[in-house]
């Protein structure tokens, strides 16, 4: 869900990353983890 916008996209990864930050927690490890 996303991930090839995570790798693919500069903007695309800095709002994930930005996401993480105001979430407190690791929303693209949920979304990306081994788990996912």
């Amino acid at each position: 869900m996303g991930k090839e916008l995570y790798d693919n996209s500069d903007v695309a990864k800095r709002m994930f990353e930005k996401a993480n930050e105001i979430l407190e927690f690791s929303i693209t490890q949920i979304m990306f983890g081994e788990d996912a």
